[in-house]
């Protein structure tokens, strides 16, 4: 058994536990879908202003803060040591680990606390933007399809081979195709002909109609980030998967469901 299933790293994100400014509990809802096609030149532009914020800190004696040559933050007292800035870019980005959106939900806190209290030797002002690290992470972080499966089977799986930045055509390169509905388990891949991924959470019963499940994944802006469902799989007999929300749809066609290789 895996060390959690797929709608409990789901769960992971609702909310996201990690340490504030002060040390005390952060926890942040992660709720959005987010690919690098997406971002906004507002979204870099509070990136790039908390890079510097902290560069700019890590320049000022016994601030607590360092900024290396090679653009990594530390924050000792929070337990972030050698943390790459562009690391901040990629949880904006909608690809990070569990471990990239805490830090970056950390570093964020400290940065609006900062200013808040006068002590932001950086001319941006963020309280003015911005009333919590709950705010940030509604408008400029999300996770995408990929991120969320891969940084499951990271997670559960780590000499799989799959992460956070495996890409779609990856994933299916490295997956064995089911052909029937008999042969679906759990940890499965759905594949979708739009360019969007999901995963067998657990196949509950097979049917008549088809075989019924929970799949987990990330889903557009719309329907709210990392989630779990229950979810219909049919089969035509022709080669061709459907998944649909009921036992009564017809469903969407996939491009297929396979099991990703090195995932036992």
């Amino acid at each position: 058994m895996p060390a959690m299933m797929p709608w409990e790293y789901a769960d992971k994100f609702w909310p996201l536990k990690t340490k504030g400014a002060n040390l005390a509990g952060l926890e942040v809802y992660v709720t959005e879908y987010k690919t690098g096609g997406m971002l906004t030149g507002t979204d870099k532009q509070v990136v790039f202003e908390m890079q510097r914020f902290f560069k700019a800190l890590g320049g000022i004696p016994n601030s607590g803060v360092t900024y290396d040559e090679l653009k990594h933050i530390s924050l000792p007292t929070h337990g972030i040591f050698m943390y790459p800035a562009g690391g901040i870019l990629g949880v904006a980005n909608g690809k990070g680990t569990l471990q990239d959106y805490r830090t970056v939900f950390t570093l964020f806190d400290y940065w609006l606390t900062m200013d808040r209290e006068g002590k932001n030797p950086r001319p941006w002002r963020v309280k003015n933007r911005y009333q919590s690290a709950q705010q940030f992470a509604d408008v400029h972080s999300g996770v995408d399809c990929n991120c969320f499966v891969g940084g499951y089977l990271a997670e559960c799986y780590p000499g799989s081979g799959f992460n956070y930045s495996t890409d779609i055509p990856d994933f299916s390169a490295k997956s064995t195709p089911r052909k029937s509905l008999a042969e679906v388990a759990n940890n499965d891949l759905v594949l979708f002909n739009h360019r969007h991924i999901a995963i067998v959470d657990e196949v509950l019963e097979h049917s008549a109609d088809g075989l019924r499940c929970w799949v987990a994944e990330s889903r557009n802006p719309a329907d709210g980030g990392p989630q779990f469902n229950e979810r219909y799989l049919k089969f035509n007999g022709k080669g061709e998967f459907h998944l649909a929300a009921s036992a009564k749809d017809r469903g969407e066609l996939l491009k297929g469901i396979g099991k990703p290789m090195g995932v036992d």
